[in-house]
């Protein structure tokens, strides 16, 4: 079949901002560029981020009403005969999946003639981690819950080596690839470093003038471990009482990042700026672009920092070591001596920097390896 004729339904849990959310729509729109017939599905009320950005660019995208991020059996059988209904009327030779629940669709490909080719790509491991929080009887019961789940899948698909590597040795991985996740470079644009000084002290009513910024940008949620960057900004403000961290994004730990601040006496050092459209134009601002996660797939918001050439601080965990190789940039998870003997280091010798690995990490590089796995 040639490339003309391939028919894609790419789907994902939830449409809400995010990285994975992104990861789909860059994916969506350069198969259409290159003349790929690509739907996107999602849970129905799930956020207005992908139905708008898809529209946007002319690419139908479907409402699944029982699509959800559930442990409900009930919920996922429903949902599994929501898909089969959908793909009897609807004929794809591609199903592309990106979230844990959409799993369920790959059992109802199996309901339906001609049975669509399954992908699942794993964005990150979460709940099977080594580095997330849970009882071994939980993380146990969700590596056989995608054994058995993989069972319906043609195609495994990682998004770094080390979570490839990984689910090799938990005997989940098999008929599988690895694909870095990409960016469209073209359409990235950053903001000169004085400007975007300027537009985030309009965003935040904060003056940011002779400040040392280390930014970030994520969710305020366990998995971006923001309380180990307040903590250790409150080490660093006796060395360097100039210091601030500017975290970008918004999430369900506000309150408590928010106590932590009052706690360790950091309220004129720490600046939760909240949600802010196209983030990724303002990363220039930052002396230091800083990454503490727990866990990671592969990062989106590390290619921006590659593509910008920032300095760059980040937890060696997933394929966070992959996108930046180097010792410098890389610290031991939740080392806090690690994090501030190389935090202090490049406050202390600025220089430019020049990234080579972004050229792994091109949306057209993703799409080329995706079209190679698709019928």
């Amino acid at each position: 079949m040639n490339q003309e004729m391939k028919k894609v339904l790419i789907l994902i849990t939830k449409s809400e901002v995010g990285g994975a959310q992104m990861s789909v729509l860059n994916l969506a729109k350069q198969l259409k560029k290159q003349n790929v017939s690509v739907e996107v599905g999602f849970g129905k009320n799930s956020g207005t981020f992908l139905p708008e950005q898809l529209k946007i660019n002319n690419i139908t995208s479907h409402q699944f009403k029982y699509l959800k991020r559930s442990f409900n059996p009930i919920t996922n059988l429903k949902f599994i005969f929501e898909m089969k209904k959908f793909l009897k009327t609807n004929s794809f030779q591609n199903l592309h999946l990106n979230s844990t629940n959409t799993l369920f669709a790959a059992v109802s490909s199996k309901l339906v003639s001609p049975k669509p080719q399954t992908v699942f790509t794993f964005r990150g491991l979460s709940l099977i981690d080594s580095n997330y929080t849970s009882s071994k009887l939980k993380a146990s019961l969700f590596v056989y819950f995608f054994k058995f789940m993989l069972l319906f899948i043609d195609q495994q698909v990682f998004v770094s080596k080390q979570n490839q590597t990984y689910c090799k040795s938990k005997n989940i991985a098999k008929k599988d690839t690895m694909i870095y996740n990409g960016l469209p470079k073209s359409e990235i644009t950053f903001l000169p470093r004085q400007e975007a000084i300027k537009k985030l002290q309009d965003i935040t009513k904060i003056n940011l003038d002779n400040k040392i910024i280390i930014g970030s940008i994520g969710r305020l949620a366990y998995q971006k471990n923001y309380e180990f960057l307040i903590k250790n900004i409150a080490i660093l403000k006796k060395d360097f009482p100039n210091i601030v961290a500017l975290i970008i994004g918004e999430g369900p730990d506000r309150s408590d990042l928010e106590k932590l601040i009052q706690k360790t006496d950091t309220v004129n050092n720490v600046i939760l700026a909240g949600r802010i459209h196209g983030a990724s134009k303002y990363i220039n601002a930052f002396d230091i672009f800083a990454l503490v996660s727990r866990y990671e797939g592969l990062s989106i918001t590390l290619i921006e920092a590659l593509f910008a050439n920032v300095p760059t601080l980040v937890s060696n965990v997933g394929g966070n070591n992959e996108q930046f190789p180097l010792d410098e940039n890389l610290f031991k998870l939740n080392d806090n001596n690690d994090f501030i003997k190389k935090i202090k280091n490049l406050i202390n010798n600025k220089k430019e920097v020049y990234y080579q690995e972004a050229k792994l990490f091109t949306i057209e590089e993703t799409a080329k390896n995706y079209l190679k796995l698709f019928k």
